[in-house]
C-alpha cells in the first residue's frame, strides 16, 4: 500500500514521472491490481491507491490513456465503479473515465462498456461530490450529432439549441477544474 501511494503521488507530480511509470509497466500493474483486489472492504486501501494512480497517470497524457485502454483498463475501471460503495474510489474512477474519454476513440470504448449509463446511475448516489463528478462525466459522454465538416457537441434533449445559462457554465467549469485538481492529487 505505501508503494502504491508513492506511485500515485509521483504520477501526479510531472509528465516525466508519468512516462517513466508507464514505460516500466506501471499502468498494466495497476490494472492487474484492480482485477485481483476486489473485496470492497478488505482491499479498500489498495483499491483507493491503485485507482488514484490510474487517474493521475491518465490525466493530460494521451499515450498513457491509450496504454490504459489497450490493457483492459477501461473495463476494469467501469467494473470497479459498478461494484464500489466507497465515495473516494467512485470519485477517482469517475475522474479516470473522464480523463480517458478526452480521446475520441477511447470515449467510444467507455460508452460501449456502459460508461454513459453508469455515469447517470452515479448521479443518484448520496455523496454530493460523486454526483457532481458523475454529472460532468455524463455530459462529456452525451451523444453528439454530426453535421457539416465534423463532429461538434450538439446535445440532444430539452436544452438543445439553447445556450446554457451562465451560472450553469460556471458550475460546470468549476466541477471540471475540481476533477482535474483531484485527479492530479
Amino acid at each position: 500500500e505505501p508503494a502504491l501511494s508513492t506511485l500515485k503521488h509521483l504520477a501526479a507530480a510531472c509528465v516525466e514521472n508519468k512516462e517513466r511509470i508507464a514505460k516500466r509497466g506501471g499502468i498494466d500493474e495497476l490494472v492487474q491490481i484492480l482485477n485481483r483486489f476486489t473485496d470492497p472492504v478488505a482491499d479498500l486501501p489498495i483499491i483507493r491507491q491503485a485507482i488514484g494512480g490510474l487517474a493521475n497517470l491518465s490525466s493530460k497524457h494521451v499515450e498513457n490513456k491509450q496504454q490504459l485502454q489497450a490493457c483492459g483498463g477501461v473495463e476494469s475501471v467501469i467494473n470497479l465503479l459498478k461494484a464500489t460503495p466507497d465515495s473516494e474510489v467512485a470519485c477517482q474512477a469517475l475522474a479516470c473515465l473522464h480523463n480517458l474519454a478526452a480521446v475520441g476513440d477511447i470515449k467510444k470504448h467507455v460508452v460501449k462498456f456502459g460508461g454513459r449509463e453508469l455515469a447517470e446511475e452515479m448521479q443518484k448516489r448520496d455523496d454530493a461530490q460523486v454526483r457532481s463528478m458523475a454529472e460532468v462525466l455524463s455530459r462529456h459522454l452525451a451523444p453528439e450529432e454530426t453535421g457539416g465538416e465534423g463532429i461538434f457537441a450538439v446535445r440532444r434533449g430539452p436544452n438543445r439549441g439553447r445556450l446554457p445559462q451562465s451560472r450553469k457554465v460556471r458550475k460546470m467549469r468549476e466541477m471540471a477544474n475540481k476533477m482535474d485538481e483531484e485527479a492530479s492529487d
